[in-house]
Formats: C-alpha cells, sequence, structure tokens
C-alpha cells in the first residue's frame, strides 16, 4: 500500500512537471516566434537588422498571445476529431470482434486500410492547414490584426497564393528534413559523450 501511494504520488508530481514545462516551452516559443517574424518585416521594411534585445522586446506584446490563440484554434479541434475517429474506430473493431468473432481477414485488413488512408488525408490536410498558418500568424503579428481578421486575410491570401505556397511549404519541409538529419548526426556523434557522462550516474 505504501508503495502504490508512492508511486501514485510520483506519477502526479511527473504529470505536474510535464504541465509546468509545457506551459514554459509555450511561455517562450509565442514571443520568440513573434519576435522572430517582426524583426524580419524590420529588416524588410527598413533595410535595418534589430539586436537581441530589440528582438525579444518585439516579440513581449499582443501579437505573440494573438499567436497562441491561432495554434489553440487549429489544434484542439484537429487534436479532438482525430482522437475521437481513433476511440471509434477501435470500439467499432471491439464490438464486431465480439459480436462476430469469426469475422474474415480480408474484412479486417479492409478496415485498417481504410482507416490507414484517413490517416494519410488527415496529415495532408493538416500539412496545408499548417501552410495558412504561416499567412494567418503573419497578418497577426506584422499588421496587429485580431484572430478573426488575420484567419480571413490568411485564408484569402492562402487561396490566392497558393501555388508560392506550396512551394513555400516544400522549401520549408526541406529545411526541415535537414535540420533533423544535422541533429540525428550530431547525436550519432556525441554518443561517446553520452556514455561518459553516464558514468557518473552509474556511480552514484
Amino acid at each position: 500500500s505504501r508503495s502504490l501511494t508512492f508511486t501514485m504520488s510520483m506519477e502526479r508530481l511527473m504529470n505536474f512537471r510535464t504541465v509546468i514545462l509545457a506551459l514554459l516551452l509555450a511561455f517562450v516559443r509565442y514571443p520568440s516566434e513573434a519576435a522572430v517574424i517582426r524583426m524580419v518585416d524590420t529588416h524588410e521594411q527598413m533595410g535595418r537588422k534589430p539586436g537581441f534585445k530589440e528582438g525579444w522586446r518585439l516579440g513581449w506584446d499582443v501579437s505573440a498571445w494573438r499567436i497562441f490563440l491561432v495554434d489553440l484554434i487549429i489544434n484542439v479541434p484537429a487534436i479532438t476529431f482525430f482522437l475521437l475517429v481513433i476511440a471509434l474506430f477501435g470500439w467499432m473493431m471491439y464490438s464486431t470482434s465480439q459480436s462476430a468473432p469469426n469475422l474474415s481477414t480480408g474484412l479486417i485488413i479492409a478496415a485498417v486500410v481504410v482507416f490507414l488512408l484517413f490517416v494519410l488525408a488527415f496529415t495532408v490536410l493538416m500539412i496545408f492547414v499548417s501552410l495558412l498558418r504561416q499567412h494567418v500568424v503573419r497578418y497577426a503579428a506584422i499588421d496587429g490584426m485580431g484572430v478573426g481578421e488575420a484567419f480571413k486575410r490568411g485564408w484569402a491570401l492562402f487561396r490566392g497564393q497558393f501555388k508560392n505556397t506550396f512551394i513555400m511549404g516544400l522549401v520549408l519541409f526541406g529545411v526541415g528534413v535537414a535540420v533533423g538529419f544535422v541533429f540525428i548526426f550530431a547525436a550519432i556523434l556525441l554518443i561517446p559523450v553520452y556514455m561518459l557522462l553516464a558514468v557518473p550516474g552509474v556511480i552514484i
């Protein structure tokens, strides 16, 4: 009983730390994103490069909060819908297995294929939504628009400049892949360092 109580207390502590860490990351991420967007805009419009202090000051305003709301409006319905579909699929599979235990393998494979196609379609949809987000957050950060107006103007720009938006998405995807490979390569090179740092922990 004491061991179970200790385990439950540790789980609560870890969950609390996870929530605090997520809040801290969001507290830093959104002002940083707003600062980068506004610094780039300042450089393009005025031809000068803001320093770190000025950029950080540019990020600490209402635009960071608006970018957070944009992500909230996009991600919460998407994640909720995806989890509901997963739960519905699991419930249907379980109910079918209970009512028809001799269900053919072909029907099971067909159901799994349909579910995977849904996941693929949902992933493609979220990729396009992420491209739309790029326009929306720039209207919110640069032009100081509210969330609703930023979505309206961002959607209009997304439709009108779909080709350029798609090309921008490909560039961003390529940069992300390149950065991912760099991090993986760096992690492989640092394996001896990890092993060396693990020795004191093992001794303790």
